[in-house]
């Protein structure tokens, strides 16, 4: 619990944690599998690809421009540590690069597919909106940043009154939902990847 209090010094973790009784109090009890970690890695992803090649539609049929700068995301294990000391917060709201999702009586084995689906559903529901953030689809421009270079994962179980919930926060970097930025470049796909990047065209996405 030392590290804890380390990491409330630091901002990383809201000092709103006082009032809310976690079950889990250490960072390894905190990790998803490496399994469920290739879940999530690849729910961004899969989203991300589906953006760049012009594959990805909202329910009203909009249909996404492609991205010429998409990159390909990849697992950060600092992340999934400040991920991890901010999910016993039990998601007490979010901060600069973190996205929180909370389920009652959730499983750490099920919680990411549902978390990334629910994120990736807000551009389903409402559109690209303007390729911009926006309050409603925050958690997705985030999933599709296309600067962003890497995620990571974390969760914990805590006690919100008589029931239990898991809480997962995602942290990203670098951090999107930079104003009115666009989310990515429009024009043809991973026709502009970074410099040291390359496109694969299968998947649409620079790596």
């Amino acid at each position: 619990m030392a590290l804890y209090w380390i990491f409330v010094l630091l901002g990383f973790v809201p000092v709103s944690h006082q009032a809310c009784s976690c079950l889990n109090d250490t960072l390894l009890e905190l990790r998803f599998s490496g399994a469920v970690q290739t879940k999530i890695l690849n729910a961004h992803n899969t989203l991300r690809s589906q953006i760049a090649r012009g594959l990805y539609k909202s329910s009203n049929g909009t249909v996404f421009v492609t991205a010429t700068n998409m990159l390909k995301l990849i697992w950060n294990a600092t992340l999934t540590n400040q991920a991890a000391f901010y999910s016993v917060s039990c998601g007490s709201g979010g901060g600069a690069g973190l996205s929180v999702f909370a389920q009652p009586n959730g499983s750490p084995d099920t919680i990411g597919t549902a978390a990334t689906t629910k994120w990736a559903n807000e551009f389903k529901t409402y559109g690209p909106m303007g390729y911009v953030t926006s309050a409603k689809t925050r958690e997705a421009v985030s999933m599709a940043w296309a600067r962003t270079q890497s995620v990571g994962c974390a969760y914990s179980m805590c006690m919100n009154g008589t029931q239990s919930v898991t809480t997962m926060v995602c942290a990203y970097y670098p951090v999107g939902n930079a104003g009115k930025q666009l989310i990515y470049f429009q024009g043809p796909t991973c026709s502009k990847c970074p410099s040291g990047k390359a496109c694969v065209a299968a998947s649409g996405l620079c790596v």
